[in-house]
């Protein structure tokens, strides 16, 4: 009888069918009004680092009676694949063993050797020893091969026709993001939200600090737009040539976690962000025109001390070059200063302009060595000209209001303080600058590149 109760679960069954067979996208993810495909925060899980025991395989005995040789154990080599990630190592196996040589026999008097094992890891991973903590191996490129455990030899007269074990040992893996442009600043400085009108990436973005708790990787394309892809067409589009070139050209951008205070010390799960850092070719520095406020409330912590704009900056030089000083050295920079959302905020990045180029930011590892090289100069003529060189003048750098695009080079008074490539104001809630962000992304990535090449040749002529 087809009572109420049947007809009750007629009705959920029937529905719960219909919303399965329409929803295209695991349950996991949903379609946000704009298009983009958001991922629930319970499901993003981003792992960086894993440890794994690697065996290679034992070699084969011989045939003392045939002198028959065994066959040598197989190598375990890893392999760098740009469509693995580190999720999919720890979901299998933690150990791994290569095949083990074959026996001598009547039948086989000399041994196969065994079979080799390839695992593939994502590009970008360091290999370190787990015991020596020691870096083996670098996987930068694709196709990047090495060998992390070798074969035991396969027994014949040297070892008593006895098969040896073959290598063991734990390695980390440690993966270091491959991104041409890192984004680096204080929490809730805008990051995520440059990123995502950068490119078509879709971090989580809100009103409370650390919000990114891991990194983000999106790219930026250089398409030309869709009238004038489908019918070549400029006349009802916006010519953005003038900012770069339409090219199709791809460059990636890392979002990294908000940096603390202390972060060189790993307060904060520093070195877990700062890392990142290291294999980007340039550094994007992006800084709140309000500078980092601590409003109170549950998401900042009351040691959390208020920072101006040119107290976030130097902090932020201060923890990289903590970290490694090389990092400072060999990278371009850009200063982005972020949320000039409208005339105020803009009049308000003229001021702080005129107070940047007046100040010298600091690198620790140069001061450090500018005072042991003053102590070990005991002449009296530093003192003479220190006079001297406080009297020159300082050149104010003032932009004029009729000037729109706020884009200018840095000229710090001291020349042994950091000196950013570009200086440029931006808002990524209203798109301004922004197209002529990208320009100017692309346009120290080539130059670097030219450079590179051109130190490549210098060598080798050498």
């Amino acid at each position: 009888m087809f009572n109420l109760r049947n007809s009750l679960f007629f009705r959920v069954f029937y529905i719960t069918k219909v919303f399965n067979s329409t929803s295209a996208l695991p349950h996991n993810q949903l379609i946000e009004s704009t298009g983009r495909i958001f991922v629930k925060d319970k499901y993003r899980k981003f792992i960086d680092q894993i440890r794994i025991t690697v065996s290679g395989g034992a070699g084969g005995n011989g045939y003392p009676k045939f002198q028959g040789l065994g066959g040598n154990g197989g190598n375990v080599c890893l392999v760098a694949n740009a469509n693995v990630k580190l999720n999919d190592l720890q979901k299998s196996n933690a150990r791994f063993r290569a095949g083990d040589g074959q026996h001598s026999s009547r039948n086989s008097v000399i041994g196969q050797n065994g079979k080799d094992l390839e695992i593939k890891v994502p590009v970008g991973i360091t290999v370190i020893v787990d015991e020596y903590k020691k870096e083996i191996a670098h996987l930068d490129q694709p196709g990047d091969k090495v060998i992390v455990a070798f074969g035991g030899r396969g027994g014949d007269k040297t070892n008593s026709y006895f098969g040896t074990k073959g290598q063991k040992m734990a390695i980390k893996l440690d993966l270091k993001l491959l991104a041409d442009v890192g984004l680096v600043g204080y929490p809730n400085a805008g990051k995520s939200t440059l990123l995502r009108a950068l490119s078509r990436a879709s971090p989580k973005i809100a009103n409370y600090p650390f919000t990114t708790i891991q990194p983000n990787l999106g790219v930026i394309e250089y398409d030309p737009p869709k009238a004038v892809q489908l019918y070549n067409d400029r006349s009802k589009v916006k010519d953005k040539s003038e900012f770069y070139d339409q090219d199709y050209r791809r460059i990636t951008v890392a979002d990294l976690p908000g940096l603390i205070e202390g972060a060189h010390r790993n307060i904060g799960l520093g070195h877990k962000f700062l890392k990142h850092i290291v294999r980007t070719n340039l550094l994007l520095f992006v800084v709140d025109i309000d500078g980092f406020r601590n409003s109170g409330g549950r998401h900042y912590h009351r040691s959390w001390c208020s920072h101006e704009p040119i107290e976030v900056i130097q902090s932020l030089i201060n923890e990289i070059d903590l970290f490694d000083e090389e990092i400072l050295e060999q990278k371009s920079s850009i200063l982005a200063i972020t949320k000039l959302d409208n005339s105020e905020k803009r009049e308000q990045f003229n001021r702080f302009i005129e107070i940047l180029q007046q100040t010298n930011l600091n690198i620790p590892s140069t001061v450090e060595k500018e005072n042991l090289i003053k102590k070990s100069n005991k002449q009296s003529s530093m003192n003479v000209n220190s006079d001297n060189s406080n009297q020159q003048s300082i050149e104010h750098h003032m932009i004029n209001d009729n000037d729109t695009t706020l884009i200018m080079d840095h000229n710090p008074p001291d020349p042994t303080g950091y000196k950013f490539d570009k200086i440029i104001g931006i808002s990524s809630l209203t798109g301004y600058n922004i197209d002529q962000l990208k320009g100017l992304i692309r346009k120290l990535i080539d130059m670097n590149a030219e450079n590179n090449r051109q130190c490549k040749l210098k060598m080798q002529n050498c």
